[in-house]
């Protein structure tokens, strides 16, 4: 293990994610009622994706953690506007499901709850979501939107 580097910073706490910290990109904070969640995206399964309560950064506690169906999928990618949250599926094979962006109803941040899902299985395998906005980019296999570069839909929050 390699002595942990920093310039600028202060160690504050720490959780082990349950011994899932194979975390991605995707990263998020919600404030609601004077409490700090951050959600955190899973480079490769067991784990989806981690919630964690961060009022006390001193002293982060994980909240949830939901685990993904099989081990052909990722979901690194993951974005948070209002009480709504996006996590992308990506698979190792085109085709392979589930392929998409599933959302979640955040109105119980501690307790995200999946209300819909876009099926994007098909010849691509991989799904960005917009990370910061309210809207997110989703590359599909549409054959009659407009060329040339890769065909898209999008998608708003419930704003």
């Amino acid at each position: 293990m390699h002595p942990l580097e920093c310039t600028g910073m202060r160690y504050l706490g720490h959780d082990d994610l349950a011994g899932r910290g194979n975390c991605g990109e995707g990263i998020a904070l919600l404030e609601r009622g004077g409490r700090r969640y951050l959600y955190i995206a899973h480079v490769r399964g067991p784990a989806n994706f981690s919630v964690l309560d961060v009022t006390d950064p001193t002293a982060p506690r994980l909240l949830t953690q939901t685990m993904l169906p099989h081990g052909s999928v990722r979901s690194n990618s993951l974005a948070v506007s209002g009480e709504v949250m996006v996590v992308a599926y990506q698979v190792d094979r085109p085709g392979e499901r589930p392929a998409g962006i599933e959302v979640y109803d955040l109105s119980r941040p501690a307790e995200p709850r999946p209300i819909a899902f876009l099926d994007l299985s098909g010849p691509s395998h991989a799904v960005p979501t917009g990370w910061g906005s309210p809207w997110a980019p989703m590359p599909t296999s549409a054959p009659a939107l407009p060329t040339p570069g890769p065909p898209a839909r999008w998608m708003t929050s419930s704003r």
